[in-house]
């Protein structure tokens, strides 16, 4: 598309910044449950 991340600092940091989680109906609880590990895992290991 001739777009670089450089011609866009703001959204750039902004999306290397960004979490996203999976969401949709069928997940299971043990997913979640298994999401929520992972995800306290990276935040404790990132403080």
């Amino acid at each position: 598309m001739g777009f670089r991340a450089e011609d866009y600092p703001n959204a750039w940091d902004y999306y290397r910044n960004e979490i996203t989680l999976p969401l949709y109906s069928t997940l299971g609880d043990e997913d979640v449950d298994r999401v929520i590990a992972v995800y306290t895992d990276i935040v404790k290991d990132s403080l």
